[in-house]
């Protein structure tokens, strides 16, 4: 089983790429990864994979904001970001302008080894 999720944080200024794989060899693990990050890095992603991600996203976001709390919370960090308070209305604009070759080239600046961690956990 193979899970894969992304986030940018602005106030850490780096992407981060986890990749979560289960009840498979260590050597296997690291071989998916690392060929996950090659097919997005040669723009292996479908035009239908990209659309699951989008709808995921923006339906994750929504949620995240269904509470007064939350909405508050992420107005005040907008403002500490010097973002516009209610920039979270412009959030499904965004992720539905990204494409395939913006992917790509994410993946081809960031997902290099040499700025790669890697944990392994076992029981």
């Amino acid at each position: 089983m193979l899970a894969v999720t992304g986030d940018f944080e602005p106030r850490q200024l780096t992407p981060k790429l986890k990749a979560f794989l289960a009840k498979l060899p260590k050597g296997s693990v690291l071989n998916e990864i690392e060929a996950e990050i090659r097919r997005m890095q040669d723009g292996g992603i479908t035009p239908d994979e990209l659309l699951r991600c989008q709808t995921r996203l923006k339906a994750a976001r929504r949620m995240s904001l269904q509470t007064n709390g939350a909405r508050a919370m992420q107005a005040a960090l907008n403002a500490v970001y010097c973002l516009p308070v209610n920039d979270w209305k412009n959030y499904d604009a965004k992720i539905e302008a990204v494409t395939i070759e913006q992917l790509r080239d994410f993946a081809r600046r960031y997902f290099t080894p040499e700025q790669r961690v890697e944990l392994i956990v076992r029981p």
